[in-house]
């Protein structure tokens, strides 16, 4: 596992839930999220596995990466701001 400077933040069992869903139902998903350099990669893949690891939340995609789950900056409709994952699809103010 890849360790990471920061306290893991748990982005909330909503969040979660919502990995959980794309994983059973197998939903190839648009997601965002910041490598363990800071970059931000977007991908298209599929979950296939969320799990607790040390701690912390992550996922596994079909492509092998297992990201860490505060490290997720959007998630098909659902992006991340300072730790509160708001619906942009509901958000008329979208960043």
């Amino acid at each position: 596992m890849t360790k990471f400077m920061q306290p893991y933040i748990s982005p909330g069992c909503h969040f979660i839930d919502r990995l959980e869903s794309a994983a059973v139902l197998r939903q190839t998903c648009d997601i965002t999220y910041k490598n363990t350099n800071g970059e931000r990669i977007k991908t298209q893949s599929k979950i296939i596995d969320v799990h607790t690891t040390d701690g912390a939340d992550w996922c596994k995609l079909t492509d092998g990466m297992i990201v860490r789950l505060d490290q997720i900056i959007a998630f098909n409709e659902i992006r991340s701001t300072d730790s509160d994952w708001i619906d942009i699809s509901q958000s008329t103010s979208a960043k």
